[in-house]
């Protein structure tokens, strides 16, 4: 079963092409891996499967919903971390559960400036996870954060979508990011340019 699919996606900005002709079908709990240098179109294309950026050409099936965790943070500065993520929460979440899946009840209280950047990134992707989506998409969710936190991270993503059920699109330039998951999906100037399982 598939969670959703892109057929002959194209983004342009100006005389630019973003994307060209991109096909991806995101399987149900199936995680992959986007990988390619800088400008390749990692980020532009999981901003298409998010709902972000709108295709000039193509498009996207979606049979689930999506949730985009930025590189960054990007945490509402004067909200608490619990607060954070009862501002994504969808009618049937638990934002003090997500909280503690990812080890955070007791920094509940805490403002973004009084978290680390990994306890910050752990917040991020509790407030993606309130918004119940079938489809948790990550770009380059450990870029500012060092080898050890990114491990952790990478460990928690890992055992949520196990333990929730979520299929993951991750971009990424680190080969060992990329080797945790189970499809590679190589884009170069836009365009797929290899896969491969493992």
């Amino acid at each position: 079963m598939r969670a959703l699919a892109a057929h002959g996606v194209e983004v342009s900005h100006g005389d630019v092409r973003a994307l060209a002709g991109v096909d991806l079908v995101v399987g149900e709990r199936e995680s992959i891996a986007l990988i390619g240098r800088s400008g390749s179109g990692k980020t532009t294309l999981l901003h298409v499967l998010a709902g972000l950026v709108t295709p000039s050409a193509g498009a996207v099936e979606l049979d689930a919903t999506t949730s985009l965790v930025f590189q960054g943070a990007n945490l509402l500065p004067h909200f608490t971390a619990l607060e954070n993520v009862l501002f994504a929460e969808r009618d049937g979440a638990d934002s003090e559960r997500l909280l503690a899946l990812v080890g955070l009840e007791a920094k509940r209280d805490h403002l973004p400036r009084e978290l680390s950047g990994g306890e910050a990134q752990r917040v991020a992707i509790a407030r993606s996870l309130a918004q119940q989506p079938a489809v948790l998409l990550c770009d380059e969710p450990t870029g500012h954060l060092d080898t050890d936190t990114s491990a952790r991270v990478l460990d928690l993503i890992e055992a949520l979508r196990a333990g929730l059920g979520f299929s993951l699109v991750i971009a990424t330039h680190d080969p060992d990011v990329a080797a945790r998951c189970e499809r590679l999906v190589a884009l170069h100037d836009g365009v797929i340019v290899e896969e491969s399982t493992r």
